[in-house]
Order: C-alpha cells, then structure tokens, then sequence
C-alpha cells in the first residue's frame, strides 16, 4: 500500500469517529433527561486543550463520573463545587455536568433525580 492510500484511510478513520461521537452525543441529548447533583472532584490541566474537571455524580443509588472542559467557568469551577448534572434516561453514565447552574449548599437531589431541570433563587 502506498503512503497516499495509508494517509487517506487514517483520515478516513478519524473523521468517522469523529462523526460517530458528534451522533451519538446529539442522540443523548435527544433523549429524556433527568437531573441530578454533581461534584467536581479535582482540576486537571491535560497536556493539550485547557483546563479540565472530574466530577461525579449519583443516580439510583450509583455512583458516576465524567469530564468537563471548564474554559470561561475557572473561577467557578473548583474542586468540591456542584453543579447539576444532566442524565439521559436509560443511559446513566453519560451524564454531562451543566458548569451554568450552581447548586447552593444544603440542596440534595432525589435519589432518582428531578424529572425536570431545577432553578435556585
């Protein structure tokens, strides 16, 4: 195989992941969401692309946890902060942590989480 054709399918490769990914998080957001608190559990800065948090969170008795780029929210974003955390239905452990909507102190989510997206005062 030629170095051309070898280049063109790693191209290849990458844009269908790419678009794979891009599907099924436009799919997640699609479905039914509940919601729940988060934590940021600690700050990481990634070799490439930013500022980066861990957090977790609970549903049904399950713990979870993902990423989140916390560009325009450092000052917000530290760790032990929470945050809601929004839950496709059916699909708990893809759950996105929304950096926009704090949770005060003192508020616990149910333990199968709010059918729909609370607002604090």
């Amino acid at each position: 195989m030629s170095r051309a054709t070898i280049n063109r399918i790693a191209v290849f490769s990458i844009l269908l992941v790419i678009v794979f990914v891009s599907a099924r998080r436009i799919y997640l957001n699609s479905q039914d969401q509940l919601y729940t608190v988060g934590q940021i559990n600690r700050i990481i800065s990634p070799s490439k692309g930013g500022l980066s948090a861990i957090f977790s969170y609970e549903i049904d008795n399950q713990e979870y946890s993902g990423t989140v780029k916390i560009y325009k929210y450092e000052d917000v974003a530290v760790s032990g902060a929470k945050f809601i955390a929004s839950v496709p239905k059916g699909y708990s452990a893809a759950g996105i942590m929304l950096l926009d909507l704090p949770v005060p102190d003192g508020i616990e989510a149910p333990q199968d989480g709010w059918k729909k997206k609370p607002a604090f005062d």
